[in-house]
Order: C-alpha cells, then sequence, then structure tokens
C-alpha cells in the first residue's frame, strides 16, 4: 500500500485554530475580555465573539488527532519529539529571561520555568497511551454503534454540561474540557469523521450555517445571563459547551472537503507543522508573563470594529512571529539528529517495556 495523501485542508484548519488560540489568550490573559466589561457592550460582546469561535480551537485540535490518527501506525517517538520540543522552549527561554532580569526572575524561578506546563500537553500524552485502544474501537465497532455511543457521550457529558455549570457541580470530572476523558471522546468523533464522512457528505452551507448558529446561540447565552445578572457564570463559553462541539465538529468538515491547489499543499503541510509549537512558544510561562499578560489593554483604545480587527491581526503576528522561531528550532533539531535520538529513545522504550513485562508479569511455565 502506498503513503496515503494528507489532507491539506485539515493542516490548513491546524493553523487556523492555533491562530485562534492565540486570540484566546490575547483576549484572557492579554486582559482585554475583562477591561472590554468596563469600556461598552458593542466592544464587549464583538469581542465575546471573537471568544466564542476560539473556543471551538481545542476541540478542533483535539478532533484533529481523531481524524488523522485512526488506522494510522502507533509512534511513541512522535511524542518523544513533542516532549523534547517543549523542553527546548521551557529550558531555552527560561535562560534567555533569567539572563535578561536576573534579579526579577531569580535561579528558583528559572529552574521552576524550565519544567512544561501545558495542560494540553499533559492531556494530550494520557490521550496518546489510549490511542491504541481508541483506533481498535473505531475500526472493529459498526458504524451504527459507534454513532450511538458517540451521541450517549455527548448527550451526557456534553448537553448537560451547562446545566452542572449552573449548579457549580462538575460529576464527570470534565473540568470544562480541560481533561484526558474530554480528548478521548473528541479523538472518537474525530475518527467517526474520517471514517464515514463521505457517506454523509452534507452540503458546505449547511455545516456553515450550523456553525453561525451554534456560535450565534453561545454569544447569546452571555447576553441572557448578563441581563439576568448571572455575568459570573459561562453557560455555553467552555470547551465542553454542545454549541461548541457542533461548531467544531462543523468546521472540520468543511476544511476535511476543501479543494486546495496542488501548488499549495506542499507549503500548507510543511508549515502546518509548526503550529502547536506556536502554543509551546508564547505560552511558556516566562514569554507569557512579560509579554502577554495585560500587553494588550491597548486595543480597546480604537472602536469597537476596529478592538475586534486589531485582537485577529495580534494573534496572527504572534502566530507567524512564533513559527518563524520554530523554523530556526526545526533546523537546529535536524541538525542535531532528533528525530533519529526519538526514535532511538522509542527502541529502547520498547524493549525495556517487554523486559519488565517478561521479567514481572510473565510467569514460567
Amino acid at each position: 500500500m502506498g503513503v496515503k495523501e494528507r489532507n491539506a485542508g485539515i493542516d490548513l484548519l491546524r493553523m487556523v485554530a492555533m491562530v485562534l488560540v492565540v486570540a484566546l489568550h490575547v483576549l484572557a490573559q492579554g486582559g482585554v475580555i475583562n477591561a472590554a466589561t468596563e469600556t461598552s457592550n458593542l466592544h464587549y460582546y464583538s469581542l465575546k465573539a471573537i471568544q466564542a469561535i476560539g473556543y471551538c480551537a481545542v476541540p478542533i485540535y483535539a478532533i484533529i488527532s481523531g481524524y488523522v490518527g485512526v488506522g494510522k501506525k502507533w509512534k511513541p517517538s512522535n511524542l518523544i519529539n513533542l516532549v523534547l520540543t517543549a523542553l527546548f522552549y521551557t529550558i531555552g527561554f527560561s535562560i534567555v529571561f533569567y539572563l535578561l532580569k536576573p534579579d526579577e526572575i531569580g535561579v528558583g524561578g528559572m529552574f521552576k520555568a524550565m519544567i512544561p506546563d501545558y495542560w494540553y500537553l499533559m492531556c494530550y500524552f494520557g490521550l496518546f497511551l489510549f490511542m491504541p485502544l481508541l483506533n481498535n474501537v473505531l475500526v472493529n465497532m459498526s458504524k451504527k454503534g459507534l454513532f450511538y455511543v458517540l451521541l450517549a457521550l455527548f448527550l451526557f457529558f456534553s448537553c448537560t454540561s451547562p446545566i452542572f455549570m449552573v449548579m457549580g457541580r462538575d460529576p464527570f470530572r470534565l473540568v470544562e474540557g480541560y481533561s484526558v476523558i474530554w480528548l478521548m471522546f473528541l479523538y472518537l468523533i474525530g475518527g467517526y469523521l474520517k471514517l464515514y464522512r463521505n457517506e454523509e457528505n452534507y452540503k458546505k452551507i449547511r455545516k456553515l450555517l450550523l456553525f453561525i448558529i451554534c456560535i450565534v446561540i453561545t454569544v447569546c447565552s452571555k447576553v441572557i445571563t448578563n441581563l439576568m445578572g448571572y455575568g459570573n457564570i459561562n453557560l455555553l463559553f467552555h470547551y465542553t459547551s454542545p454549541t461548541i462541539i457542533l461548531a467544531s465538529i462543523a468546521i472540520v468538515l468543511i476544511f476535511a472537503d476543501l479543494k486546495i491547489a496542488c501548488n499549495s499543499k506542499k507549503t500548507i503541510t510543511f508549515l502546518s507543522t509548526f503550529s502547536f509549537s506556536v502554543y509551546l512558544i508564547h505560552m511558556q510561562e516566562l514569554v507569557t508573563f512579560y509579554c502577554i499578560q495585560d500587553k494588550f489593554l491597548w486595543v480597546l483604545d480604537y472602536n469597537a470594529i476596529f478592538s475586534f480587527l486589531m485582537v485577529i491581526g495580534c494573534a496572527i503576528a504572534i502566530f507567524i512571529c512564533c513559527t518563524v522561531i520554530d523554523l530556526l528550532r526545526f533546523y537546529v533539531f535536524k541538525l542535531l539528529h532528533i528525530k533519529e535520538l526519538a526514535i532511538w529513545m522509542e527502541k529502547i522504550g520498547v524493549k525495556f517495556a517487554k523486559w519488565i513485562v517478561c521479567k514481572f508479569f510473565v510467569q514460567d511455565k
């Protein structure tokens, strides 16, 4: 069998989703969304629209993992390479900022910042360990059976989340989507879409309409809760929200069916490989503190439309800067043969695991 051609639409979506992730952080860590409450309703709700779309980014990433992962060989070296990349940035930036601001950071602060503290990376680590099991479920279950399981999980996990949000409870321990369990569910959705999307080929306009309706409902939920005096409740503004999940599914399907010119596919595929590093770079503890934390309040000095565009523009600018930085990291890793090191570490790890199993778990007959 030949190597399956990558879906350039999905690769493009990786980059779009990461821009949305950065936009979320500009709004939240950048202090914009909180300060917007004191500016004007037009400012606030236009930025909440960006936030609603941005909340789709993490589910999109997890769904893509299932979309491209089902039927694919499980390679621990991929995870090892990802962890080494994370360490490269946490250690590298910690040293750089310590040299620039030794009195503020201190030796203790430098070593603390060297330890990777990315919630998605930690959850993805857990998801990665379960991928062979999840792929087995996706491949061996019938389409009908898998659909009903996913529907049941959606109803229990997602559709009940706004109710439990109001009650201040989290019975399924989903932590608003910041959990391995939730990523596993989204992975299954992605695998299902990859296996069966061609059989359910709805028109793009319907998918786009579904996305728009879900985002409008999400924003309106905030308008209603604010009018009722419950502004502290994020009814649908979280990763487990049913409207966010449906909007994310619609976007994945739209991009999966995009027709992209052949001369653009290689460029998109190449650049998409740096997308996750954008997250690793701008959310490194010291980078976030010195470069993002409350650094974007100035966008509110302009009218609502310009503020809206400036948030998107800042997100794109950060994405481009981080991509350029990761290009340099890519060639450094290539020079140092880090990919080959990751493969060697995988082989050593597999041999060690087999030795442990044979030594302690397999009894001699």
